[in-house]
């Protein structure tokens, strides 16, 4: 993710200043959807690992009263 963040800040700094407005706010517009979207993944992917680990816990210790 820092990565597409730098390339993104690294294409807007060789913007150049008489670069049409209405074309620079789309290119913003369509970075930070997409910058939300991958945040939205990677939230959604932790909540399901913990899920998941929570799961296999509760799994283990079961069978860990069981011995």
């Amino acid at each position: 993710t820092t990565d597409r963040i730098d390339k993104f800040v690294g294409v807007l700094n060789k913007v150049p200043d008489n670069f049409p407005l209405s074309r620079m706010k789309r290119f913003v517009i369509n970075n930070i959807i997409e910058f939300s979207d991958y945040n939205t993944q990677i939230n959604v992917k932790r909540s399901l690992v913990k899920v998941e680990v929570n799961r296999l816990d509760r799994l283990k210790n079961s069978l860990k009263k069981d011995n």
